[in-house]
């Protein structure tokens, strides 16, 4: 079983802990087709500036957010982001595993793949998401855990 389960009175799929974040999204997609929902596998999007995020967070309640709060904290291993105070990251594309990843790349100014590669084998990093859908503010986290990203 992939850490999906359905409950057959209502027919909602419900995760379990370790689910492969890939099947995460592609559940979320499902379930907000034929929208465009704020999970996909495309890796078009881009740092939102912090300024700009601020002015987002005034009407953060309002309805759905293109702009997705990320976090990222210590790691497994006790290491710690390179300047905390620049979170949480503004994001305006679609919440996945290169969105997961480039958040790691900007909590520990990673310059390069294999840096990326070699930083997220050893140290597993969580990445926590906050975004608004359907009115109400949503946050779940996922760790890489040193072969793949998983819901946690």
């Amino acid at each position: 079983m992939n850490g999906l389960s359905r409950d057959l009175n209502d027919d909602k799929i419900h995760l379990t802990m370790g689910t492969a974040f890939i099947d995460y999204i592609r559940n979320e997609e499902e379930k907000a087709a034929p929208f465009d929902g704020i999970f996909g596998f495309s890796r078009e999007g881009k740092y939102v500036d912090r300024c700009f995020l601020d002015f987002e967070r005034i009407d953060f309640r309002t309805g759905e957010s293109r702009w997705v709060n990320i976090f990222v904290p210590e790691t497994e291993s006790g290491i710690k982001p390179m300047d905390p105070g620049d979170q949480p990251y503004g994001w305006d594309g679609k919440i996945n595993e290169y969105s997961a990843e480039m958040a790691v790349w900007w909590a520990f100014e990673i310059m390069t793949p294999d840096e990326s590669r070699d930083f997220m084998t050893l140290h597993k990093p969580r990445v926590r998401f906050e975004y608004v859908q359907n009115f109400s503010t949503h946050e779940f986290t996922v760790k890489f855990n040193g072969e793949k990203w998983v819901v946690e």
